[in-house]
């Protein structure tokens, strides 16, 4: 993604959140005053339409131009009359935007309305988007009513099913944590419900780490898949303050799967911060699984930012099995600088297994960047078993 596209997003985002805050305030808390630097770039976009603000140069003005344009909209054929305006522009990265922070304004005032609407639109996908940012919108000010709409709608089981249910996990977990629980854990399995764990999580981490593993023990031990998300997440979200406790209640969890989810997420956080340290940290682990999935972590991250240094630092550790998930990470993000050290670091694998499947995916990865570069690597003098390397040379024929 392009930079300029990537601050264009940001800005989006943060409009978006703004929205949303909007609706749940109310619309006596949406005409306070804000500061007066706030207040001048507000004044500034009243006079625009929602269209038209979206037209202006500047992604700043333009963005919040828009949202305060939208707060001016008072029955569904205003709203209905923007929406028809933009959804043929649905490619362009600013309509597409907009259109969620229309239905969330929609839903903070007329939510029934905006969703019996927005569920008529026509999606290939069955996934509706603005639905889902409707929806999600109600369920923050009454989560009761939401579901009891998305039950009458959509009650049976179907494609957006789980996709829905989402939102309302979304919507409800700041305001109600309980009740977001109740239908996390009553929702369809699928992609969306895993997926929407983290709206909790976020939500539990608002209150401090230790109150956060008492929800997590909410989850059932059954739900594997929902408690290794919600592990992930809580290690992700904790306050930089608790990170002493979380690393402490990681490595002296009971659960071996669950204290690998753990570590692996906690390495994968410090990495991001000081890979040098976290790597010391992973060195005392006790654990020989625990230290290899650490290393991995760690390695994935570092050889983003440096390869380089990633690569010196795995070097003295070539055959070391305890770092084989950290050699693959590493040979991913150096084959494009240099090749002969990558597939170096791969042929050093002890794992026979991992060490074949990994030629190959680094190899593949290497292709789809810089195909012409690989090829001629390929065909030449290189420790790429003959066998992968004779594949690899078929897939350009």
């Amino acid at each position: 993604m392009k930079r300029s596209r990537r601050v264009l997003v940001g800005v989006w985002f943060v409009a978006l959140g703004l929205s949303f805050l909007l609706g749940m305030r109310g619309r006596s808390d949406r005409s306070a005053e804000t500061s007066d630097a706030e207040g001048s770039r507000s004044s500034e976009g009243s006079d625009f339409s929602p269209t038209a603000a979206l037209r202006l140069g500047d992604p700043v003005v333009s963005a919040q131009a828009f949202s305060h344009a939208i707060q001016r909209l008072e029955n569904a054929d205003e709203f209905k009359a923007v929406f028809d305006e933009l959804l043929p522009d649905l490619e362009k990265l600013a309509s597409h935007d907009a259109l969620f922070l229309l239905a969330d304004a929609w839903a903070a005032k007329a939510p029934e309305e905006a969703a019996a609407w927005l569920d008529a639109l026509d999606f290939n996908d069955s996934r509706n988007p603005y639905l889902f940012s409707a929806l999600s919108q109600w369920s923050s000010s009454d989560p009761a009513a939401a579901m009891a709409w998305l039950q009458t709608h959509h009650g049976e089981a179907g494609p957006s099913r789980g996709y829905l249910v989402a939102s309302l996990v979304r919507g409800s977990a700041l305001r109600d944590p309980e009740f977001a629980l109740e239908v996390l854990l009553n929702a369809p399995d699928g992609p969306e419900r895993v997926g929407s764990v983290e709206f909790l999580t976020r939500a539990w981490s608002n209150e401090g780490f230790e109150s956060a593993l008492a929800n997590l023990e909410k989850l059932p031990g059954a739900e594997d898949h929902l408690r290794k998300r919600a592990i992930q997440q809580l290690v992700t979200h904790a306050d930089p303050e608790d990170l002493e406790s979380v690393k402490s209640w990681a490595i002296g969890m009971t659960s071996e799967a669950e204290r690998q989810t753990a570590i692996a997420a906690f390495a994968a956080r410090w990495s991001r911060k000081d890979p040098e340290e976290a790597t010391e940290w992973a060195d005392g682990l006790d654990d020989p699984a625990s230290r290899s999935i650490a290393y991995g972590e760690i390695a994935t991250r570092w050889a983003r930012v440096d390869p380089l240094a990633a690569g010196e630092w795995l070097a003295p550790h070539a055959g070391d099995g305890e770092h084989d998930l950290a050699a693959r990470a590493v040979a991913w993000s150096t084959v494009g600088i240099d090749p002969d050290t990558a597939f170096a670091q791969v042929d050093g694998i002890s794992n026979a297994g991992l060490r074949e499947e990994s030629f190959e995916q680094v190899a593949r990865m290497w292709m789809s960047e810089n195909a012409q570069q690989a090829r001629e690597y390929f065909e030449g003098d290189n420790p790429i078993p003959p066998a992968i390397r004779e594949r690899l040379l078929e897939s350009y024929e």
